[in-house]
């Protein structure tokens, strides 16, 4: 039965009720006897009657028929028939409100679990169908409350979107889940509720306890729901999501105006921006509401404004973006500044060409948007279309008046960028329509060098058909043919040659384009550019000939080329560097090898008086510089200034070559020119493992630089100068870290020297130390001054010459007694020490970190004569 119907059936089914009971009671043999014949005769005529009306006990079902219906199912007619949307009597009798036909199917064994074709159930057809009583009497047959159909609804889904309430309010007493939902989108009955506007039902499930929140009733616009919240729970309506979404945020985003006005009157703000940066502002536009639009510029709302959020964008060009050109024209027609700019410089025109929106774009520029603004990388909107390669874009564009020499940033014009991104029919059409081809941008490269170095030679082909110079230099004087060179673009060379190019053109170094060849490790490359009329034997401005490019490759190939075609290997530059001087500072090692074998000299110096074993030791190069140490290099050759290659590799921390330099036999306290040793090099580049290997090779660190300081001294010097140095670059920072950590180093080594210097009672040193380091006498290491040690050891003539160095009689040790020197000579039964430190003005009565004194610890050390001693020294 429906909601408005009531439970009592009329005379009509009791009727029928009552025929099919009498007639299943004979079946069944419950009456005595058989049917009366005249019965079973009427019977028989009734039931071929109604087949012939209605066909079929499905036909009955949906024609509502229940006499037939239960005629035919008397008469054993099939249950299970189906018409074309899968259902069958059941399923009909469920959906048309026909209870007692339900009991006659079940009882005729029809099936319970039957369902259509989108997975509708007895209970979804009856929840739809607003029949309660079916749904009470299914839930006494045992039947689930929340099945879920094929569209994952349950029919309390179907109930709530119909807007039936009092069946929603059945299911939830017959136990219904309000909450069900399947499939990746959370969907249950009362969003179905929501979604249909019906809000008596959306009320009763926030009544029932199945609240969606403000945020879910803002989105479907359930504006009772908001007044209900805003009436007795302000904190629920003014509630965010973990997004920082709030209600005004879910009703814009779905266009409910409504809702949105009745937000912002209860203090909402239509700007606010959520974590993700959502507002409703920008929702406004998404859902193509100037209602609500209108509604914000009612209360206050900047048209012109710029989003908070990068870029930056104005409503106009959310509406550009967005592909709205209704909504641009509202928009201007509202006031929206047609060439604002976002914090990109990016105007509504510039937005429209970058999305390669050409209708906008149009529209734009029928408004009179102009043509030429440029954003913060210096793009016009005519870069942009040349950089996408948009022909109809650069064509409405420059019709209209774009400049075709405008610049950006890089000064690079339209034409720069078409070429740089491979648009070969864009920079056709550019060049057709004026473009300069000879243009240049701020590091001197013409188009054509663009369209060679990209490899773009259809674009280069058209340049040059164009006008463009194919000898146009860069800020560099490199040509096309040098960049392509050096990359190398082997394709570009050969295309360049073909066209002319001159092969032995220079640039502002002196090089020709066979040098970036070399030095490309493109022999290939070379020799093409030989054939093709380059020359071999030409030199710089300085003297230097092809040699000094191919040796910085990775093989000795370019080399021997050039040898065997008449290149010397001995030439000097105009500062007297040889091709070998170059090799062994950034060259491989094969390349070493073939200029020694072809007979240059290791030992022949540059102006400045280094040989190549000086750069290799500069650069690192290990094992450059034991291949010219083998070729006979003398590794004692000092340079104009007096430094040997060990002070060069010492100074850049290159621990190879010194560890070479050392296990050949240098003195590694060599001094160069101005009396720097090797040490005192690494300690003033901080080069902290350097000086460990030094050291442990034997280096001096008493020895003193011209102003008189040892390492240690050096080392604080900088390292202090260096912490007020404020501004650092990078490399003044990496300096920095490797000076601290070499001081220290440095002092914990001192330390050291110091402890191990009076273990061994070594007079003489301690003397240089305490002369080299006063500061560090009284420097304690393992928690014990030296005079702590020398004490306890009893060497009387150590403690004498620390006490005359200034060693402190009253120092505690750092460890858990707190020790004087006193007490550890007491302590260590030496009687003679402690008389010197009594001399010294040391207190008898002294106590340690315990309260104990010298005679308490000579006690506890079973030395009890010297306790006495000690406390009569200790009471005169």
């Amino acid at each position: 039965m429906s909601e408005s119907s009531t439970d009592r059936p009329s005379a009509a089914v009791v009727r029928a009720v009552f025929l099919l009971v009498l007639s299943v009671l004979f079946a069944a043999g419950f009456l005595a006897g058989s049917m009366p014949q005249t019965l079973a005769d009427e019977e028989s005529v009734q039931t071929a009657a109604v087949a012939s009306l209605h066909g079929s006990l499905l036909g009955a079902a949906k024609a509502r028929d229940l006499y037939a219906a239960l005629a035919m199912i008397q008469a054993g007619a099939p249950v299970d028939e189906r018409d074309d949307s899968g259902k069958d009597a059941l399923l009909v009798a469920a959906e048309t409100g026909q209870p007692y036909l339900l009991d006659a199917l079940f009882a005729a064994g029809a099936d319970g679990d039957s369902r259509d074709q989108v997975g509708n159930s007895v209970l979804h057809l009856a929840a739809a169908a607003g029949d309660v009583y079916t749904l009470r009497m299914l839930k006494t047959r045992g039947y689930s409350m929340s099945p879920m159909n094929a569209e994952s609804r349950t029919p309390m889904h179907l109930a709530a979107e119909r807007g039936l309430l009092g069946t929603v309010r059945a299911l939830f007493s017959l136990g219904a889940d309000p909450v069900a939902s399947e499939g990746d989108r959370f969907f249950p009955p009362y969003y179905a509720a929501l979604q249909a506007r019906h809000w008596d039902v959306s009320a009763l499930f926030r009544a029932m306890g199945t609240d969606p929140g403000a945020i879910i009733s803002a989105t479907y616009g359930d504006l009772p729901a908001l007044e209900e919240y805003a009436r007795t729970d302000m904190k629920t309506l003014k509630m965010e999501d973990k997004l920082g979404r709030s209600a005004i945020h879910g009703a814009s985003s779905a266009g409910e105006v409504e809702a949105v006005r009745f937000l912002i009157n209860h203090g909402f703000d239509f700007n606010g921006m959520s974590r993700d940066g959502e507002r409703p502002v920008r929702n406004a536009l998404l859902v193509k509401s100037t209602e609500m639009l209108e509604l914000f510029l009612e209360h206050g709302l900047q048209l012109n404004a710029q989003d908070s959020q990068e870029p930056g964008h104005t409503l106009l060009h959310y509406a550009v973006l967005d592909n709205q050109p209704d909504m641009v024209l509202w928009l201007l027609a509202k006031g929206a500044g047609l060439n604002r700019t976002n914090l990109w410089g990016y105007t509504p025109l510039h937005s429209a060409v970058e999305s390669g929106n050409l209708e906008i774009a149009q529209l734009l520029v029928a408004q009179g948007a102009m043509l030429n603004i440029k954003n913060r990388t210096g793009f016009t909107p005519l870069h942009l279309a040349a950089e996408k390669g948009d022909l109809a874009l650069a064509t409405l564009l420059v019709d209209n008046g774009a400049d075709l020499e405008s610049r950006d940033t890089s000064r690079r014009a339209p034409l720069h960028v078409a070429v740089d991104a491979g648009r070969r029919e864009l920079a056709a059409f550019l060049m057709k329509s004026g473009a300069d081809v000879l243009f240049k941008d701020r590091d001197g490269l013409s188009p054509l060098h663009t369209a060679c170095v990209k490899g773009f030679l259809n674009i280069a082909g058209d340049l040059l058909d164009g006008g463009a110079d194919i000898t146009a230099q860069d800020i560099n004087g490199q040509t096309p043919l040098h960049l392509s060179a050096s990359l190398p673009m082997p394709e570009s060379v050969s295309f360049l040659i073909a066209r002319g190019a001159d092969p032995n053109l220079v640039d502002n170094a002196g090089w020709t384009p066979l040098w970036h060849a070399l030095k490309a490790e493109r022999l290939d490359l070379a020799q093409m550019l030989v054939q093709n009329g380059a020359k071999i034997d030409v030199y710089t401005p300085n003297g230097q000939n092809a040699l000094f490019a191919a040796v910085h490759g990775r093989t000795a190939e370019a080399a021997r080329w050039l040898v065997e075609n008449g290149v010397s290997v001995d030439i000097q530059d105009a500062d007297g560097r040889t091709p070998l001087h170059e090799a062994a500072a950034y060259g491989p090692l094969e390349a070493m090898q073939f200029l020694l074998s072809q007979g240059a000299k290791p030992d022949l110096a540059d102006s400045a008086g280094r040989v190549p074993l000086h750069f290799a030791s500069d650069r690192g190069h290990v094992m450059n510089a034991r291949v010219l140490v083998d070729a006979g290099a003398d590794i004692n050759r000092r340079d104009n200034d007096g430094r040997l290659p060990i002070h060069y590799a010492a100074a850049r921390g290159h621990w190879g070559p010194c560890q070479l330099f050392i296990l050949r036999g240098m003195d590694v306290n060599v001094p160069d020119g101005q009396g720097r040793t090797p040490l005192l090099l690494a300690v003033e580049s901080g080069q902290q493992r350097t000086v460990k290997l030094l050291l442990g090779r034997g280096a001096d660190y008493l020895a003193r630089d011209p102003e008189g300081r040892t390492a240690l001294d050096l080392a604080r010097a900088l390292t202090l100068d260096g912490r007020r140095t404020a501004g650092r670059l990078p490399t003044q920072v990496a300096l920095q870290q490797g000076r601290e950590a070499t001081l220290v180093f440095l002092d914990a080594m001192v330390y050291d020297e110091f402890y191990q210097t009076v273990r061994r009672g070594d007079t003489e040193f301690l003397k240089r130390l305490a002369e080299a380091f006063p500061g560090h006498v009284n420097s304690k290491i393992h928690g014990v001054t030296p005079l702590h040690l020398a004490v306890k050891l009893g060497d009387l003539t150590m403690v004498e010459l620390l006490l005359a160095s200034g060693a402190s009689i009253a120092v505690e040790s750092d460890k858990v007694e707190g020790n004087t020197p006193l007490h550890e000579a007491a302590a260590a039964g030496k009687q003679a020490v402690m008389e010197r430190l009594l001399q010294a003005g040391a207190a008898p009565g002294i106590l340690n970190a315990l309260g104990k004194t010298p005679a308490d610890s000579a006690r506890e050390s079973g030395h009890g004569e010297l306790a006495e001693w000690l406390a009569a020294r200790q009471n005169s």
